[in-house]
């Protein structure tokens, strides 16, 4: 694995130059993607269950619906609640507390993105307000990192929504101050998806010298002097935006980056979909891959 070794000057160099001049190291575009393989329902024990494969980059994320309370301030709101494991044998970078650096980073940027007011539709989770609602736990295991981690956990994030299925209830309302009874039906083709017209997908942005890449590589990253993070959805509009690294963005260079991914994150979003519902639904092409550029 490249990322346990430093890059020389030379090397750095050499891909910046690259970049400069539109042509990535592994003979990609700035703005193409590598290819993305997703798989759906990989874990059996869960309500939906993904895995991206993006170049090196390998996740699989699980999602589990219960019945739980709601938060105070939000009574009648379901809850998404993230947690990321980059295990110590995806990457050397990952070793001791620095694996728990970057999921607990990439966990708090995702929930910001997925607990957004149109991401979701959170009232739907609901079942008795102030009493009841349901709580999805999204958890993301790192694989393999091989650079632009956070987009490919939100990609699997979205498979695996598109996988999950809620089971149907009946709720009976106690009377005279008892409590309200639910029943959980036990049928398994009695259930029903969730409502995704708003999810979003995140699309980093590396600026590298006066130019920007789209899913960069690990060799790209240890170049880069800033990244944006931008969380769009299916009709191209910016729901969230988180910059990192120390260098600027000037104001024209930012403004690409943000029309690129509203482009981008559109056409990942009906992809993504796409190869999650022919892969959901068994067919022998399961675990198809497709490119965006």
């Amino acid at each position: 694995d490249m990322s346990e070794v430093p890059l020389s000057e030379l090397e750095k160099r050499y891909i910046v130059r690259g970049i400069e001049n539109n042509f990535r190291e592994d003979g990609r575009s700035c703005r193409d993607m590598r290819h993305i393989a997703v798989t759906t329902g990989v874990i059996s024990n869960t309500s939906g269950s993904s895995r991206i494969q993006m170049g090196g980059t390998d996740v699989i994320v699980g999602v589990k619906a219960e019945i739980g309370e709601p938060i105070s301030t939000s009574p009648d709101r379901g809850i998404v609640k993230f947690s990321v494991d980059c295990s110590a044998a995806a990457s050397p970078n990952f070793e001791g507390r620095a694996g728990d650096d970057v999921a607990n980073t990439i966990s708090h940027s995702l929930s910001q993105v997925y607990n957004h007011a149109t991401a979701l539709d959170l009232p739907s989770l609901c079942i008795v307000p102030d009493q009841q609602c349901w709580i999805l736990f999204i958890d993301a295991l790192v694989l393999q990192y091989g650079g632009n981690l956070i987009d490919g956990i939100s990609l699997a994030t979205l498979a695996a929504l598109v996988d999950t299925t809620i089971p149907s209830l009946h709720v009976n309302e106690g009377e005279d101050g008892e409590p309200v009874e639910i029943e959980v039906s036990d049928d398994p083709s009695d259930c029903h998806p969730l409502d995704l017209t708003g999810i979003p997908v995140t699309v980093t942005l590396t600026k590298v010298s006066s130019s920007c890449v789209v899913d960069a590589s690990v060799k790209e990253e240890m170049c880069a002097d800033a990244s944006l993070v931008v969380g769009v959805n299916r009709k191209g509009r910016v729901c969230s935006m988180q910059k990192t690294g120390s260098g600027s963005l000037p104001v024209d260079l930012l403004t690409d980056m943000v029309e690129t991914a509203k482009t981008l994150g559109c056409k990942l979003i009906s992809s993504v979909e796409a190869v999650a519902h022919q892969s959901h639904k068994g067919s022998p092409d399961s675990g198809d891959g497709f490119l965006v550029s």
